[in-house]
């Protein structure tokens, strides 16, 4: 039976251009015998010198070299399109300097629109690369220990779900046509997505936690006792939680897990609360 498609989501303040060797340290991360960079066929960027869209073969160290040199709005690497869903494959990031972190952040005077962090990104995985059990696991150890803690991550979640289009849409809280429930829940989501930073992610089957989040509800022993956590990893100032084996996530009881854990976390959850459990969700079109 084919596995759920993930997508680890993260909101970060550090700027990509400084934290460079953690990116080459992310593109070494190994997944099924391979190094995840060589497994992407393209590469897109939106410089703001022009604001277009480039769109180019892959190549790390001119990718590297376009992050460091000219300053960037987005950049991605992903495998070439049309591709079946279980084999997508993508990265997204924010990879502005420091100089302009804090324009892009707050573009204007309008608080509704201020955020709590100054970037976001997402990695996300089909399910023909989450083999089983154990890859999936050092996959996440593998990323939280490579990049995640050396981003200045504010908050972040593992979306597992049937789909790597949902989890995809569910990571960037946006998906699917006006006036459907998830298209409302994502709206929701969009909002709430304001204050991670003061605010954690609402919790999904992984979610990332920043040390001080941890401690305001009692640290990891207190998510041990109160949710029953498969495991809970702990490094660079970031606690991540992961509420089952990867053949569990959308296991009834992982969504029980996963309740107990947002009970618990509710003092520091931003909101309003918008999540769309894995079981039921819908695939955007």
């Amino acid at each position: 039976m084919t596995g759920p498609a993930i997508v680890i989501a993260f909101a970060y303040d550090r700027p990509v251009p400084e934290a460079t060797g953690a990116l080459v340290e992310l593109f070494d991360t190994p997944i099924g015998g391979v190094r995840l960079d060589s497994l992407f066929d393209v590469q897109t960027m939106i410089p703001l010198a022009t604001k277009k869209l480039t769109r180019r073969a892959f190549n790390r160290k001119k990718l590297i070299e376009a992050v460091t040199t000219a300053p960037m709005a987005t950049m991605s690497g992903h495998r070439r399109l049309p591709r079946p869903d279980a084999s997508r494959l993508d990265l997204n990031l924010e990879p502005l300097p420091a100089d302009l972190a804090d324009a892009y952040r707050n573009p204007s005077d309008r608080p509704e629109i201020r955020r709590g962090h100054r970037f976001v990104g997402k990695l996300g995985f089909g399910s023909d690369f989450l083999v089983n059990n154990p890859t999936v696991d050092e996959l996440l150890e593998a990323v939280l220990r490579r990049w995640l803690i050396s981003i200045d991550l504010r908050a972040g979640a593992v979306i597992a779900d049937t789909s790597f289009e949902t989890a995809d849409n569910r990571a960037r809280c946006s998906g699917d046509m006006p006036g459907t429930e998830f298209y409302e829940r994502m709206m929701d989501a969009s909002i709430a997505s304001r204050a991670w930073g003061p605010k954690a992610r609402v919790p999904e089957w992984g979610t990332y936690l920043t040390a001080a989040h941890a401690d305001a509800i009692g640290g990891g022993a207190a998510i041990r006792a109160a949710v029953e956590p498969y495991r809970i990893l702990e490094a660079g100032g970031v606690v991540f939680v992961q509420l089952s084996p990867y053949d569990a996530a959308l296991a009834p009881e992982t969504e029980a897990k996963r309740q107990r854990l947002e009970a618990l976390m509710a003092p520091i959850v931003a909101t309003p609360l918008s999540r769309v459990p894995a079981v039921t969700s819908v695939t955007a079109r």
